[in-house]
């Protein structure tokens, strides 16, 4: 699937994570925030995975679909 353009990276998270929060909040006021949906998974009604996983690792989902989970290699 190809990257398209305007598509935020959506990132799915457990607001009440102390570690989760304050990395979100860096986000929302980097100078790329635009860049990102933030997801809390405490104020989402629906979430496209499990909780139990929210709960254990931050889901982000790419421009192109692409899911990543938990820590990633630099």
């Amino acid at each position: 699937m190809e990257e398209q353009a305007g598509e935020k990276i959506a990132v799915f998270y457990d607001g009440k994570c102390p570690m989760c929060a304050s990395l979100m909040r860096r986000v929302e006021h980097s100078s790329q925030c635009g860049e990102f949906d933030l997801h809390d998974m405490h104020a989402e009604k629906r979430l496209p995975f499990k909780r139990e996983a929210v709960e254990k690792d931050i889901h982000v989902i790419g421009r192109d679909g692409q899911v990543y989970r938990g820590a990633m290699e630099s």
